[in-house]
C-alpha cells in the first residue's frame, strides 16, 4: 500500500506543470526521496533540456552510495543533454576499477581476469553517453588506456569500438595503436569486433594487425580475418592468404579463403612466381574437391596478373 501511495505521489508531482525546475532539481538532490521519484524528476528535467541539473547528475553518477538504477538514470540524462562538461566525469566512471596500473600486467587484457565490477551496467550506459557527447579528448584518453583495460566480459570494449565505428573520431590514433593488443583479447566477441572495426577503416596498413587472428583457435574468428584481409589488403591480400592456406586445417575455412582469393581484384603483387608455386603445391595436396576447384580458378587468375 505504501509503495502505491509513493507511486501516486510521484505521478502527481511529475505531471504538475507548476512544479518549477528548481524544485525538481532540489528533489533530485534530496537523498531522502525515493530513487523512483528522483529518477522521474531526472527524466522530466532532461526532457525539458534543463542544463542546470548537469552538475547534480554528475554528482549522482560518481556517488557509489547512490542507488545503481538512479546512477544509470543520471548517466543516460547526461548523454541526452550532451554537455561537454560532463564528458570527463563519464570517462572516469567507465575507467574506475577497470584500469590497472601494474606495469607487469600491461598487454594482458582479459587474461585470467574474471572480476566484473558491480556498476558494469552503469559503465555501459556511461559509454553510450560519452559518445553521444562525442568529445574527442575524453574518447582519446579512454582509448589510450586500452592497454591497461581489463574487461573480462568484453562488452565495454565491444561497445566502445561499435560506437567509434559510427563516430567522427573513427580514425582515432590511440585506438589504432592498440588494435594489435585487443585482437588477442580472451573474449571472442571483442576479437570479432576488432576485425570488423579494422575492416571498416579500409586501411591497408592495418592488415598486419589482422595477422594474429589468422591463428585464432576459433574458426569463426579466422574466417572473419580472412574476409577482412580480402577487403582491405589489396596487393597484400593474395600473398597473405596463400601463406595462410599452407597451414589452415579446417576445410570450411580453406573454402572461404579460396572464395575470398577468387574475389580479390587487386594486383600485381611482389614475387608472384613464388606464390604461384606455393599455391600449386597447396592444390596438389588439397583433399577437398570443392576447395581444389576454387583454388584452381584462383591459380589461373593469378597467372594472368601482370
Amino acid at each position: 500500500m505504501r509503495k502505491l501511495i509513493v507511486l501516486i505521489a510521484s505521478f502527481s508531482i511529475v505531471t504538475n506543470l507548476s512544479f518549477s525546475a528548481d524544485k525538481r532539481i532540489d528533489t533530485v538532490k534530496n537523498k531522502k526521496e525515493t530513487s523512483a521519484l528522483r529518477s522521474a524528476m531526472i527524466t522530466m528535467l532532461v526532457k525539458d533540456n534543463i542544463k542546470e541539473v548537469i552538475p547534480v547528475l554528475c554528482d549522482i553518477v560518481t556517488d557509489e552510495k547512490e542507488d545503481l538504477k538512479l546512477r544509470i538514470s543520471a548517466a543516460k540524462g547526461l548523454g541526452v543533454l550532451k554537455d561537454i562538461s560532463s564528458a570527463e566525469v563519464l570517462e572516469s566512471v567507465i575507467e574506475k576499477d577497470m584500469v590497472i596500473n601494474d606495469p607487469s600486467k600491461i598487454g594482458l587484457i582479459g587474461v585470467n581476469y574474471d572480476y566484473v565490477p558491480d556498476d558494469y551496467d552503469l559503465k555501459l550506459v556511461a559509454l553510450d553517453s560519452l559518445f553521444a557527447i562525442d568529445e574527442p579528448k575524453s574518447i582519446s584518453k579512454l582509448a589510450s588506456n586500452f592497454t591497461y583495460f581489463l574487461d573480462a566480459k568484453g562488452e565495454i570494449l565491444t561497445k566502445f569500438l561499435s560506437n567509434l565505428e559510427k563516430s567522427k573520431n573513427k580514425t582515432n590514433e590511440e585506438v589504432i595503436q592498440n588494435l594489435s593488443i585487443l585482437i588477442k583479447h580472451n573474449e571472442p566477441k571483442v576479437r570479432l569486433k576488432v576485425i570488423e572495426f579494422i575492416e571498416s577503416t579500409n586501411n591497408q596498413s592495418l592488415v598486419v594487425d589482422l595477422m594474429p587472428a589468422l591463428e585464432d583457435k576459433l574458426s569463426e574468428v579466422r574466417i572473419a580475418a580472412v574476409k577482412a584481409i580480402g577487403k582491405i589488403g589489396r596487393s597484400l591480400a593474395i600473398p597473405a592468404l596463400i601463406v595462410f592456406l599452407e597451414y589452415e586445417k579446417s576445410e570450411d575455412v580453406r573454402f572461404v579463403t579460396s572464395e575470398v582469393l577468387e574475389s580479390v581484384k587487386e594486383g600485381p603483387f611482389p614475387k608472384k612466381e613464388k606464390y604461384v608455386e606455393i599455391l600449386s603445391k597447396i592444390i596438389e595436396s588439397e583433399k577437398s574437391v570443392k576447395v581444389k576447384e576454387k583454388l584452381q580458378k584462383v591459380l589461373e587468375k593469378i597467372k594472368k596478373i601482370r
